[in-house]
């Protein structure tokens, strides 16, 4: 993983922070149907978006990572 632990940390402490019941039902839905693989990278990019928000990822995640690393710490973060 090529995040920064502090990155990293910072985007643990969000998740953990917030009420899974959320992306629980989600994910009963999206299993239910089929969808598994594209549909839980959307709830995972979603979820950072919407508590991490754009000017983070845009300040301090873009400069140094890709879609795909952020993709990896966020499915590390999720399990």
């Amino acid at each position: 993983m090529k995040m920064i632990r502090e990155h990293y940390l910072h985007i643990k402490e969000a998740y953990e922070k917030i009420d899974k019941s959320i992306f629980t039902e989600n994910l009963k839905a999206i299993k239910k149907e089929g969808k598994a693989k594209d549909s839980l990278m959307r709830l995972r990019w979603d979820f950072i978006y919407i508590y991490i928000g754009c000017e983070y990822i845009c300040k301090y995640l873009y400069p140094y990572l890709n879609d795909t690393h952020i993709d990896t710490a966020l499915r590390r973060i999720f399990k």
